[in-house]
């Protein structure tokens, strides 16, 4: 595969992984539909990090397992145990234009949670109800 294919595919996760935070977002009567699509992009995941690690050097792909034990956790305690004024901190935002303090915390909340979405989709959807 080219480089440029690869960033393909990388692209097409992103803009998933964008569709499946929406419908996340604004659904939760769907708790089976939600469990099997978090683990089929958990999956996706998986594939497509254990690939690109594949293409590097093929004994890479043993630090996968390594990397999603501490992905994991990280993920769960950011989007549990913070509060959204905590996990707002941890983002450095620079925006163009002002934004009141609440809309500061709301929108690096959101960032937080977006960029651990896959991880803490997975396991929220196999959380008792």
């Amino acid at each position: 595969m080219t480089q440029d294919e690869l960033i393909t595919i990388l692209f097409s996760y992103v803009f998933l992984n964008v569709v499946l935070f929406i419908i996340y977002q604004f659904t939760d009567k769907y708790k089976t539909i939600h469990r099997i699509l978090s683990t089929l992009d958990n999956i996706l995941f998986v594939l497509i990090l254990g690939y690109f690690f594949y293409q590097v050097n093929h004994l890479l792909v043993i630090i996968v397992p390594c990397i999603l034990l501490l992905v994991y956790p990280i993920s769960w305690g950011l989007n549990r145990e913070l509060s959204d004024e905590d996990v707002a901190s941890a983002v450095k935002m620079n925006l163009p234009f002002p934004m009141n303090h609440e809309n500061r915390i709301k929108t690096g909340a959101a960032f937080a949670h977006f960029v651990t979405f896959p991880f803490y989709y997975l396991l929220d959807s196999w959380q008792k109800a």
